[in-house]
């Protein structure tokens, strides 16, 4: 269902020039991760050994002819012979190497399950994070403007000897420190938008993005974290494998039975007369050197294998889930708490300084320090919603939605 609704979304982008959104994002991401191709090759080459596994032998045909010659008295002798050998084996190795397969073709698609989650939680980390540059590089252009403003408003007073060089100069090293951090701001946000469409196959040239960063809401994100883990399809697979090992070695045990051959025909002999008869026999092989077991050895490890590998699923899924749950809770309360602390203040100590120096009452220093302080309170909401989307994302791939 999840990949069926990502390449609907593809298709609609392939027609939309819309800006990308995450479910675009998504849809890109499973089509195109060479990954997740591998990954599904992974799966068919388990599937055709496991078909290998559970293919009955070849029944056989033969045919054979005798031919006496004649001594003394008695004629020549000729005997014809077709025969169809057909091998039974109820139990032994084709059951045992079938149901080994099947722990192989379990595994494979777990992992293929996972590599989807991971490919699908990479590309949307990458997405937010180029939200998150791009946001960073409009703040700095935001104090750049107003520096810029305060900047206007230093050289007139200049002009009017009514402020000393010091505070003139003093600004324009600020707006040039503000350049600079913009300048850096700007190549981040292009760098990160060079990797988001490195990892989903879009044309950076032409991408634009689309989403809200931030947590839609405090209630949200209570339920995200209160809510139970899906099924994942991974975790799922995985106890499959471990089952299919179980049914593995227990089908090893009887490896050693030894094959039945089954044969019958029709046989003609001809001297002075013909006679047609038929020919019928039983094979079975002795299980002296061969008696299974390397197909009860490789059963086993397939066992060990598979629960081991289902315990550590599951116990990476807890602890990504608690970790998911405590950073999303701390970084939701830290923003709601800085924001009601800082948003009032900000604006007042902006406006007091603003006011202050056109007055004449107050420095440049504090216009710039009110600037700064306005801008830092901006990048750290900013890296607080980051973190509280990060670790949202990071709670929703635990929880097996992009499997």
């Amino acid at each position: 269902m999840f990949v069926a609704s990502c390449l609907l979304g593809l298709a609609a982008q392939a027609d939309d020039k819309r800006p990308l959104t995450e479910a675009d994002v998504l849809a890109l991401a499973v089509a195109r991760d060479p990954e997740i191709l591998a990954l599904h090759a992974e799966t068919s080459l388990a599937l055709a050994e496991e078909r290998r596994g559970g293919m009955h032998a070849n029944p056989t045909v033969s045919w054979e002819r005798e031919h006496l010659p004649s001594v003394g008295a008695m004629s020549a002798t000729t005997e014809t012979s077709l025969q169809l050998a057909v091998p039974i084996e109820l139990f032994g190795r084709r059951p045992a190497a079938q149901a080994l397969a099947r722990v192989a073709t379990a595994g494979a698609r777990a992992h293929a399950a996972q590599g989807q989650g991971d490919v699908a939680e990479r590309a949307l980390l990458a997405f937010y994070a180029a939200l998150a540059a791009t946001r960073e590089a409009e703040i700095l252009a935001d104090a750049a403007t107003r520096l810029q403003e305060a900047a206007r408003i230093v050289g007139r007073r200049h002009d009017e000897g009514t402020t000393s060089g010091y505070e003139r100069t003093r600004l324009e090293v600020e707006t040039e420190m503000s350049r600079s951090e913009l300048a850096q701001a700007t190549a981040a946000a292009r760098i990160a938008h060079a990797r988001l469409a490195g990892l989903i196959g879009a044309d950076v040239a032409t991408m634009t993005l689309r989403g809200e960063l931030s947590v839609s809401s405090p209630a949200t994100a209570a339920a995200a974290m209160a809510a139970a883990p899906q099924a994942r399809t991974s975790l799922r697979l995985l106890a499959q494998a471990e089952a299919q090992a179980h049914r593995a070695t227990s089908a090893a045990r009887w490896a050693w039975l030894p094959t039945l051959t089954v044969a019958g025909g029709l046989r003609r002999e001809i001297t002075e007369t013909t006679r047609d008869g038929y020919v019928a026999g039983v094979s079975l092989s002795l299980p002296v050197f061969d008696r299974g077991q390397d197909s009860v050895t490789a059963a086993r490890a397939a066992q060990q294998q598979a629960t081991a590998a289902l315990r550590l699923g599951e116990r990476d899924t807890q602890l990504r889930l608690t970790v998911a749950r405590e950073a999303l809770a701390a970084a939701v309360a830290e923003l709601a708490r800085f924001r009601e602390a800082t948003s009032a203040r900000v604006e007042l100590l902006e406006r007091a300084a603003l006011a202050g120096y056109r007055e004449g009452d107050r420095s440049v220093v504090e216009l710039v320090d009110a600037q700064r302080a306005r801008t830092a309170v901006a990048r750290r909401v900013l890296a607080l919603e980051l973190e509280a989307k990060q670790a949202e994302l990071v709670l929703r791939a635990a929880q097996g939605e992009f499997e």
